[in-house]
């Protein structure tokens, strides 16, 4: 059976306002209780990939802290590891942070033993079997295969490359994003390369151009330029990109939607996260709650209305809390209303008694804020 290592991308992921002024992507909260990393990990995990490397490009203590117990993931710990990994180097000279010169830094090619390489990002949260890939990777000859996904509402991938595929599957080449578009081909910036042909791309990302190019930019290199065969595997389940604050609510809020959860969570398809020892949610004599996710050491008190809370969030009595996402250890006073915020970690609001934003523009409240 063939073997693989991953890598978890974090370089160069959207930007969610003051979310990622403290984080990278990966490590923002989703539905309560998950790190949008988890979702990339599971994949992984459930692909039977047990060796990760996770790419970090800044902030790296996030994410060792949410992957302190690295079994979660990894199953087999006796040869399977789980690592984070950051280009300290880079971090003094931002234009040459890149994946590949963190990989160069950190991973020497004579320590990859498997026979392909998987890649994945994060910011397209999805249920992706790396074995399929991988086996339809092997029976075309493949050099690197890329992940697509064909989408009719292009509108939703802004700045993602689109695939021009020719009959027999193979990537004639990447393009832009074109005015009056229809249905297009959106990479998922997911791949899967021969072990080979990914360290000879590392070897000629530092000939043309000091590695201050990136995973993303040599596979459309090789792909426009023939330099080996680049094949496009449909990914046909469904994805829920999160490429903008707005899209990070709107994502979050349609997994309220039983329908909508069922694509991503099944019984067969476990997401993973970081465990916590913390005690199940308090439900108040007085507390009313409707459609909302509601994490672990919670303690709802007043009403909560179409929200996602997480761990340890305390809403006193009288508070009202609809449409809003909740961040760890978030305190909300008595007789508090809010509409459309976002709170990070550690908020206290007890003093203002209404905070609204608007269901287009949420109003974000920094980490630690006492209000």
């Amino acid at each position: 059976m063939k073997t693989a290592v991953g890598f978890i991308n974090l370089h160069d992921n959207p930007e969610l306002g003051k979310l990622t002024e403290r984080r990278p992507l990966g490590a923002v909260s989703f539905l309560g209780r998950y790190g949008i990393v988890d979702f990339a990990l599971s994949n992984f995990a459930n692909s039977d990939i047990q060796k990760i490397e996770i790419l970090v490009q800044k902030h790296l203590d996030s994410i060792r802290s949410h992957i302190i117990n690295n079994n979660v993931w990894i199953s087999n710990t006796r040869t399977g590891f789980l690592r984070a990994a950051i280009n300290e180097e880079g971090l003094m000279d931002p234009e040459n942070n890149t994946d590949i010169a963190n990989i160069l830094q950190n991973v020497p090619s004579d320590v990859i033993n498997e026979d392909y390489v998987v890649v994945a990002s994060p910011q397209f949260v999805t249920k992706i079997d790396y074995r399929d890939v991988m086996r339809v990777h092997g029976e075309v000859g493949a050099g690197i295969t890329v992940i697509y996904s064909h989408i009719k509402t292009p509108k939703e991938y802004p700045n993602c490359s689109r695939l021009v595929i020719d009959a027999d599957g193979t990537v004639r080449k990447f393009i832009r994003p074109q005015k009056g578009e229809d249905e297009v081909n959106v990479c998922l910036e997911s791949y899967v390369f021969s072990k080979e042909v990914f360290n000879r791309l590392l070897r000629f990302s530092r000939e043309i151009s000091n590695t201050s190019t990136s995973i993303k930019k040599m596979v459309e290199l090789s792909a426009n330029n023939r330099m080996t065969k680049v094949y496009a595997y449909r990914h046909k389940e469904a994805v829920f990109p999160i490429l903008s604050l707005n899209q990070y609510v709107s994502q979050s809020f349609k997994f309220l939607n039983n329908n909508v959860r069922k694509t991503l969570f099944s019984t067969d398809w476990p997401i993973y996260t970081t465990s916590h020892n913390t005690p199940p949610v308090y439900y108040g004599p007085f507390a009313e709650v409707d459609n909302s996710f509601i994490a672990n050491g919670a303690v709802i008190k007043g009403k909560v209305r179409n929200s996602i809370i997480c761990r340890d969030v305390y809403i006193d009595a009288g508070a009202e809390v609809n449409n809003c996402i909740l961040f760890t250890k978030t305190e909300i006073g008595k007789d508090v209303n809010l509409r459309y915020v976002i709170t990070d970690k550690n908020v206290s609001i007890h003093e203002v008694k209404n905070l609204m934003g608007d269901e287009l523009d949420y109003l974000l409240i920094s980490k630690g804020a006492k209000i």
